[in-house]
This record gives structure tokens, sequence and C-alpha cells, in this order.
């Protein structure tokens, strides 16, 4: 039945009246990783559209909706200063803020919101999309590898987090 639905998903661009949708998205993924005790740089306060429009404009987030439920999201930027530094402006898009409703996971929602930010990558003439993660999320990391990201790099930040760096060539 799940199956079923994630063969009916749309994904959109985000407008500013999705901003409440976004929030619910990346908040509810929050509420998973603490239940279940999953290390995480999230916080509820930092996915407030408050703070998140200090890094994103709402126009870099997509929605993933299955029959006009909204169950996942994701931003897609041209730059990333925080892990990706020597990278030029062109060079690649970065893919952040991937999350899927509680309800939808196991389906294929985030195979899909993958796919689509590789279709936005070759449409933008740019051959690379690269994303970081929290090197301890194994599951996640093998998410991500199985969607065709290679491992480039572990990185250890000031607390002692450990991030993970991919990359993907869609070309």
């Amino acid at each position: 039945m799940l199956k079923e639905l994630a063969s009916r998903l749309i994904i959109k661009r985000a407008e500013y009246k999705d901003i409440h949708i976004i929030e619910d998205i990346l908040n509810d993924a929050i509420c998973w990783m603490n239940i279940n005790k999953i290390p995480n740089l999230w916080s509820h306060e930092n996915v407030s559209w408050n703070n998140l429009s200090k890094s994103y404009d709402i126009d870099d987030f997509y929605i993933a909706y299955i029959t006009e439920q909204p169950v996942g999201c994701m931003a897609i930027t041209d730059e990333d200063k925080m892990y990706w530094k020597k990278d030029k402006v062109g060079e690649a898009l970065y893919l952040h803020k991937l999350a899927v409703k509680q309800n939808f996971r196991g389906i294929g929602v985030s195979s899909e919101l993958i796919n689509y930010a590789k279709q936005i990558t070759i449409s933008s003439g740019v051959k690379l999309l690269k994303l970081d993660c929290n090197a301890e999320r194994l599951k996640l990391r093998k998410i991500y590898q199985s969607n065709g990201f290679k491992l480039v790099d572990i990185i250890y930040m000031d607390n002692n987090y450990k991030m993970a760096l991919y990359v993907m060539d869609v070309t």
C-alpha cells in the first residue's frame, strides 16, 4: 500500500505560503531523531523559518507530496561555505535539509527527492551534486550511497561532531 502511494509522489518548488509545511516536515524529523536518540545538529529553533531564511531562500526548497499531503522536503543551493569552502559558485549544487515525515519513511520518498535533485543539477548544466551529513547516521549514509553518492571525506567539527561529505557526478 505504501509503495503504491510513493508512485503518486509529486515534487513542487516551495513558495512563501509553504513555510509552515517546511517547518513541520523538519520538526517531524527532529522529533523522530530525538525519540530514537539519534545525534543531530538540527534543533526546533534552527529549523524555524526565522533561522532557515538566514541561509536559504524559499525557492531553494522543494516539497514532496503524496495525494496533496506534504511528506518530505529538501533544499538545493549553488554554494555551501560551511563544508565546501574551496568550491566556486556554479561548480556544484548542494543538497540540504532532506527530510521525510515519519509515516512515509521507507517507501522511497528520499530516493525520489534525490533523483529530483539530480535532475535539477543536470538541467542547471552542473555536473556535481554534493551534500554533508552526520557521519554517525549510518542508515542515512546508506541511503545516500545507494542513490549514487560517493563518500569523499569525513571531517571533525569543533564539538567532536563528525560530518561525512558526499559527491555525486550526475553526468
